[in-house]
């Protein structure tokens, strides 16, 4: 959720995690598509190469609100040229919009919401 000061913006998207996690990065996959260089046309997020086994799923979500805000972008491994190509040509732009865009205060009633589908489901280890 991002906060512009006029309004809140939510946005859906899945986290599946494949067997070989985290040695293989999760897909990430939003329900729209977002405008962004690293940004599939169905949704899913390009990492390029940097994921890091290491990295907790909470630094993960950040990490995708950080780019989001354009925070983070790789334009040297782009996944839709022409967010790529709009980002080079605006990015003085951009970093001068990015510091008005920030997260919601604490004291929002509206938080975070976590839409868990595996809810209900039992995992074992195949060891």
């Amino acid at each position: 959720m991002l906060s512009t000061g006029r309004h809140l913006e939510k946005k859906l998207f899945t986290i599946d995690l494949p067997p070989e996690y985290p040695l293989r990065q999760p897909d990430v996959r939003f329900k729209e598509t977002i405008f962004h260089p690293n940004w599939y046309s169905d949704g899913r997020v390009c990492f390029g190469t940097q994921w890091v086994p290491a990295d907790k799923l909470s630094e993960l979500v950040i990490d995708i609100i950080k780019m989001m805000t354009f925070e983070i972008v790789n334009p040297r491994s782009p996944a839709n040229c022409v967010a790529n190509e709009w980002y080079l040509q605006n990015i003085r732009n951009i970093r001068h919009i990015l510091p008005k865009v920030q997260f919601p205060p604490p004291t929002e009633e509206e938080g975070l919401e976590i839409y868990d589908a595996a809810e209900g489901l039992e995992f074992y280890d195949e060891k």
